[in-house]
């Protein structure tokens, strides 16, 4: 909790502060957000693995991880380049949204690795 009011701190404050931070704003805080919650659960894996005396797979972790966050921003440059500026708001999202899970499916299809299952 420390470590985070900390983290907090330096990704808020101004440059000009006497203790000056990276001044990032709510972008900042959502990023930091992000990175904690990603690092809470790596490190639980890390414990589970080690209490169950299984092999922590960081290859999965990363490529899981790419895999997620490709596929949504590629749905969403397409639904951008695909549609002009005055196209309704909930219709690209939705569109995306499609694109990206049929993606996600996709994947999931060609490589069940990924989620520890076979094509059988």
């Amino acid at each position: 909790m420390a470590a985070s009011i900390i983290a907090a701190y330096f990704i808020l404050a101004p440059s000009t502060s006497a203790i000056p931070g990276f001044g990032l704003a709510s972008a900042g805080l959502a990023i930091k957000m992000v990175a904690v919650q990603l690092l809470g659960v790596i490190i639980a894996g890390v414990i589970i693995a080690r209490s169950l005396a299984m092999r922590f797979d960081w290859y999965h972790q990363v490529s899981a991880i790419l895999i997620g966050v490709l596929s949504g921003w590629g749905s969403r440059e397409f639904v951008l380049a695909a549609f002009s500026s005055h196209a309704h708001l909930a219709m690209m999202f939705a569109i995306a949204a499609v694109l990206h899970f049929g993606l996600i499916a996709m994947i999931l299809f060609l490589q069940p690795w990924l989620v520890a299952s076979t094509r059988k």
